[in-house]
């Protein structure tokens, strides 16, 4: 199991955000269906035009003009008194929850005579215009829901899709930058010459002893080790085993160096060869000819 460091772990925070942001747009979504909506306004208008003793009229198709509107026209008086609980027990009924706004609009001229909203109808106590009596025999009743998009997403969404997106590219970034390598030689045992390397594990196995390396001294060897043979420039080593955390001097290198060759000090198959003014060098020792008598 890789452990990550904080680099990783900004990552996966990064990731977790986006998913939050996922999550949360899949259930804006779902909060309004338009099916739903004309359904509780239909019957709304049914037990409307029911009390006011009319149930043979034909009601008319619900009108979506627009993201977030309904409209249906009536062309029949009917109590406006009973429409704000009417309406909120449809809606109640088929689980609509959002804010909406209702207003009565006359047929003839579209000029709106009556309102109320939802925070009106859950106060309990005042309803605009209730007990007044309207001017016209035919409205078209407007409900509009003025915090609802039925578009794949809002403004705000896109904004917050915007964030999600940034943090979703920059926690990849973080999250390979920190396990990427190490997922990949999760299993991997480097064998040379008389010594065995875990690069998951860090450990060293030379010449019967067995030893724990450090982060960067395990770095500094398996770029040592891939590279056999070859002399590998001071520039890369430091670039591959410092720069990712924010280090990158010189000295250190030497340093690092002289630990391993301390460490495979019992391995005499291979060693770490300096080339002056270029960089290092793993390489595999020739065996010394035995003379005989």
């Amino acid at each position: 199991m890789v452990a990550l460091d904080k680099t990783g772990s900004w990552g996966l925070l990064a990731f977790l955000l986006l998913f939050l942001l996922i999550h949360e747009s899949c259930i804006y979504e779902k909060r309004l269906e338009p099916t739903q909506v004309n359904l509780a306004i239909r019957r709304s208008v049914d037990l409307l035009l029911r009390d006011a003793g009319d149930s043979v009229s034909q009601i008319p198709p619900v009108e979506h003009p627009s993201v977030g509107m309904w409209r249906l026209r009536v062309d029949h008086t009917f109590d406006y008194d009973l429409l704000p609980e009417v309406l909120q027990s449809s809606f109640e009924l088929y689980k609509i929850q959002e804010h909406y706004e209702v207003a009565l609009r006359r047929c003839q001229d579209d000029l709106l005579e009556l309102g109320f909203n939802k925070l009106d109808v859950q106060s309990g106590k005042w309803i605009p215009c209730q007990g007044r009596e309207g001017t016209s025999n035919c409205y078209v009743v407007e409900i509009v829901f003025p915090y609802i998009n039925n578009g794949l997403f809002s403004s705000t969404q896109y904004f917050w899709w915007a964030i999600g997106v940034l943090c979703c590219s920059f926690g990849w970034f973080m999250f390979r930058r920190s396990t990427g390598k190490t997922v990949q030689r999760s299993e991997e045992i480097m064998v040379f010459g008389n010594s065995t390397f875990d690069v998951n594990g860090q450990l060293l196995n030379s010449g019967g002893e067995r030893y724990s390396l450090t982060f960067r001294e395990a770095k500094l060897l398996q770029v040592l080790v891939e590279n056999m043979e070859r002399v590998v420039e001071r520039d890369y080593l430091i670039q591959s085993v410092w720069v990712e955390e924010g280090v990158q001097v010189s000295r250190s290198l030497d340093v690092f160096v002289s630990r391993l060759r301390k460490k495979l000090s019992n391995d005499d198959s291979v060693s770490i060869v300096a080339v002056h003014g270029v960089g290092y060098r793993f390489q595999k020792q020739a065996q010394k000819e035995i003379k005989g008598p």
